[in-house]
């Protein structure tokens, strides 16, 4: 009968593990359950409660123990066959290594997998950082095309006034232009003719400059001695 030899892949596996305690004794150690729940609660803390496992020399508590265990793997679709189950309890060393590379292949497959899922569905954290950083862009992208509008219309504006600049003749630029301008008006005001008044209205401004009064009262003083010669030679 050949001795059973558990693989070199398995072994480097266990002892990357960090148990809590070392395995000196394989078929023994595995018998009440105790280390396999730790190996479980490495890969799956959310579902493994180490609390619940003691360690047991009894049978009936060794069964208490694989019970949970087989209730944990039936979940992930990962039944244990009843024969194996007490292989193990009794101490079998050749069930014993054969949970131990059945185990490592499922929970290897079981990290492949879940590394693969977080990557395909990015967290909550990382997503809010993505369109935060998708929002900054697209600020950067208007901020930068406003900024680039803004210098080819300032641009333009210069070449137009330069062109303007160099299509002005030298006598009508806008100094001189205004010079030009300010010299006309002066000739137009000097060329315009004086406003002339009438010669009652420069009479009365003269006789109310001799007797100090305004045209107003020199005019009705006039106009009452106009009346009192009308009524003297009427009434006489």
């Amino acid at each position: 009968m050949t001795t059973p030899i558990l693989p070199r892949h398995v072994i480097t596996w266990l002892q990357g593990l960090k148990l809590s305690q070392p395995l000196r004794n394989i078929r023994r150690d595995l018998a009440d359950g105790c280390i396999l729940a730790e190996i479980l609660s490495k890969y799956l803390p959310k579902d493994v409660q180490l609390h619940a496992f003691e360690r047991a020399t009894s049978r009936q508590r060794k069964k208490a123990n694989w019970k949970l265990l087989t209730k944990i793997l039936k979940s992930y679709r990962f039944p244990i066959d009843s024969k194996l189950e007490d292989s193990i309890i009794d101490a079998d060393e050749a069930a014993a290594f054969e949970i131990l590379v059945v185990l490592h292949d499922f929970l290897i497959e079981q990290q492949d997998w879940q590394q693969e899922e977080n990557r395909d569905e990015p967290s909550c954290s990382q997503s809010l950082h993505s369109e935060h950083e998708a929002d900054k862009e697209k600020r950067l992208r208007k901020i930068h095309a406003k900024e680039f509008s803004e210098q080819i219309r300032q641009h333009n504006m210069y070449q137009m006034a330069t062109e303007s600049h160099k299509a002005c003749p030298k006598h009508e630029f806008p100094r001189a232009q205004s010079k030009r301008d300010r010299a006309l008006d002066f000739a137009r005001q000097v060329s315009k003719p004086a406003v002339r008044q009438h010669p009652l209205e420069l009479g009365l401004h003269d006789a109310a400059e001799r007797e100090q009064q305004t045209p107003l009262q020199h005019l009705e003083q006039h106009y009452l001695a106009n009346q009192q010669q009308v009524a003297a030679v009427f009434g006489s």
